[in-house]
């Protein structure tokens, strides 16, 4: 059944449902996702290793709230990148892995994250960006360091 307020747009293959979902932080706001949107024609049969096709429209409503399969890959390869990524990336591997367990060739999809009108005030992309002061403003006029504004001490 339909949940009250579930998104649906329309594409040019059809219409998409999708799901309104809050994201962590005060920074950002709820969002509507689409999820498993196809961009492209399946990549199977007599599509294998040829250019991507448009896909096949859709009659009614498509259900886009769930995520599709992803392409083919290596999952047992995981201990040797622990040791070639940083700790901070290496430490989410697991993780990210559970969201990698269905593969198929027939992979070619997005997932669409869409701000929704009622999340915070929107902000320049500096104010996000924008590396926050830590400490008092010192000149360096001598120009030991090229005569700029330095943070800190």
């Amino acid at each position: 059944s339909r949940a009250q307020g579930d998104p649906v747009v329309s594409t040019r293959y059809g219409r998409l449902r999708g799901l309104r979902a809050p994201l962590p932080g005060e920074l950002l706001g709820p969002v509507e996702q689409f999820l498993g949107v196809p961009y492209a024609a399946p990549p199977t049969g007599a599509r294998r290793f040829q250019p991507p096709e448009p896909p096949s429209s859709w009659p009614g409503v498509r259900n886009a709230t769930r995520f599709a399969p992803v392409c083919p890959q290596p999952l047992d390869e995981r201990a040797l990148l622990r040791d070639m990524l940083p700790v901070w990336f290496s430490a989410n591997l697991d993780t990210l892995a559970a969201y990698v367990q269905d593969q198929a060739e027939d992979c070619l999809y997005l997932n669409v994250y869409v701000p929704t009108e009622d999340g915070p005030e929107p902000r320049h992309v500096d104010d996000v960006t924008r590396p926050r002061p830590c400490g008092p403003a010192t000149e360096d006029p001598v120009g030991e360091r090229g005569g700029r504004h330095t943070r800190g001490s």
